[in-house]
């Protein structure tokens, strides 16, 4: 259909350049030995990326990272953020078989975590908005997510729903 698709499972590391003067640059998210921190729901490796958008147009400087334990790598001056924040663990229902928890603590992010994460990258106070997706039904709570995140940063904190569309 002529859309350009970046996939990094697919092809060698390269920076994407896509249309409308967008930049993306992938990296994987892999622990110091640089095996993959995400797992199938066997307990298997799984490969994940996360991404470094920016754009030629406009002053944009975007991470998206979904699907990972931690990132070892830093980042600053970033813009926007899209993370993926699963559970915490005050909320975590250990009512899941033994499979069902390798897979959530062996591929996700925990919330305390994340607002580490958040607290380094926004350093320089150069967030505007963190958009937390990929959260647990039975393992979050919206307003406990919320005041971790505000103690990390300042910027808008807001979550994704289903169907909504957000202003950067």
């Amino acid at each position: 259909m002529g859309i350009p698709i970046v996939a990094p499972y697919l092809e060698e590391p390269k920076v994407n350049q896509l249309k409308g003067g967008f930049v993306v640059r992938y990296f994987a998210l892999t622990d110091k030995d640089n095996n993959f921190v995400h797992s199938n729901g066997d307990g298997s490796p799984c490969p994940n990326y996360g991404f470094y958008i920016t754009s030629d147009t406009e002053p944009l400087r975007m991470l998206y990272i979904t699907d990972t334990q931690y990132v070892k790598y830093r980042f600053s001056e970033i813009d926007n953020l899209l993370l993926g924040i699963n559970y915490s663990d005050d909320t975590f229902a250990d009512d899941f078989n033994e499979m069902k928890k390798l897979h959530v603590f062996n591929g996700h992010m925990e919330l305390k975590t994340a607002a580490e994460f958040i607290k380094v990258t926004d350093r320089k106070h150069t967030l505007n908005n963190i958009v937390v997706c990929h959260m647990s039904e039975t393992n979050s709570n919206e307003q406990t997510f919320y005041e971790a995140i505000r103690k990390a940063t300042q910027c808008n904190i807001r979550f994704a729903k289903k169907g909504a569309t957000y202003q950067l």
